[in-house]
């Protein structure tokens, strides 16, 4: 194994333990009174705070960062993944595990009380950890590392 493997691989680890402690252990997520509730309509707190409040209002309100927190979270995701398998997923198994994760990461939340269950968070998870794969398959990203 060259040392560039061996340094993704690494990294790839430290990301999934930084990932998991952010999901299930960050104390923020125990400070709030909504831990255990489950939220379907997607987007609704925001939607909802939009419909009562000025933008000006909205956005000083609004904890804005969480939603770019969710995508940039799970950007490299997929990368992490098939860097600790050595597995080249497809396109299509990338929505797959992602979508898998996401959801799997919510209900465990849901289910252990922790935070709140939110399809927002499973759209934006998702979306986050798909960008990477959408640039490579669709040839935006020219770039891949011989490993």
């Amino acid at each position: 194994m060259n040392g560039l493997k061996i340094v993704l691989k690494v990294f790839s680890i430290v990301y999934f333990l930084v990932l998991f402690y952010l999901v299930f252990f960050l104390k923020i997520r125990f400070t709030t009174h909504y831990n255990g509730s489950l939220q379907i309509i997607p987007f609704k707190r925001y939607m909802l705070l939009l419909q009562n409040s000025s933008l000006k209002d909205f956005i000083q309100n609004t904890n804005m960062i969480e939603p770019f927190a969710n995508l940039l979270l799970f950007l490299p995701f997929t990368s992490a993944l098939k860097h600790l398998t050595g597995l080249d997923f497809k396109f299509k198994e990338c929505l797959y595990i992602v979508l898998l994760s996401s959801f799997s990461i919510e209900s465990i939340q849901y289910v252990c009380h922790i935070g709140v269950a939110d399809s927002s968070d499973i759209i934006l998870n998702s979306l986050g950890g798909l960008i990477i794969p959408s640039l490579l398959y669709f040839k935006i990203l020219h770039f891949k590392p011989k490993v």
